[in-house]
């Protein structure tokens, strides 16, 4: 009975690997290690992350007739330019298919282009074009616009809530010619090998 006092805690292991402790033998530390992982959570917004049903796709609102105003929607796409107004800044953006997390989907094709219209200032140089960019709000008046010489309609939301994706980073594999590397161990043979360093690019 006294050597039970100093015995190691007992630990089952669970599937997909968690790691339990008995309630008799759980550690301070332990206690402090999930609390840390519980408390942290993701810096996306829910309404980001979550799925609006039912979903509206950025070409039914740019080709209704305007019955779908008002009508709440998640959008998301490649910023092509940001225009500071007086008291808010439109953004428009060619739209993308969401992911699950609620970024475009730039392997996918591209859809229409709409104009999220958000309050206040944003700044052009962070919110620059070619960034991702997820909103969430309601649909608005059209707003039409000449596309070079064509007058394109354009659909707005209206958006409450609006996240600007870190910039992606692109590992590329850069081949080079063989060469040597010193000789084998037994000094019998040269090896060559191809070296690819790998080089970020940021998409």
């Amino acid at each position: 009975m006294f050597l039970s006092i100093f015995q190691t805690p007992k630990t089952r292991h669970y599937p997909t690997g968690h790691l339990k402790t008995d309630r008799r033998g759980s550690s301070p530390a332990w206690s402090l290690v999930l609390l840390l992982i519980t408390g942290c959570s993701s810096p996306i917004p829910e309404l980001i992350r979550e799925p609006v049903e039912p979903r509206i796709s950025v070409e039914q609102a740019r080709r209704g007739s305007g019955d779908l105003d008002g009508r709440t929607v998640r959008w998301g796409g490649e910023i092509i330019e940001v225009e500071n107004k007086r008291n808010e800044t439109l953004v428009e953006a060619l739209a993308y298919p969401l992911s699950g997390s609620g970024r475009p989907d730039k392997e996918s094709s591209a859809q229409s282009r709409f104009i999220a219209r958000i309050a206040g200032f944003i700044d052009p140089a962070e919110y620059k074009a070619g960034r991702s960019l997820t909103v969430y709000g309601k649909i608005g008046a059209k707003i039409t616009r000449k596309l070079g010489e064509y007058p394109y309609t354009y659909p707005v939301v209206d958006a409450s809530v609006f996240y600007l994706w870190p910039e992606e980073i692109e590992r590329v594999d850069v081949y080079y010619p063989l060469y040597p590397w010193p000789p084998y161990v037994h000094g019998y043979y040269w090896w060559y090998y191809p070296y690819r360093p790998h080089h970020p690019v940021r998409r």
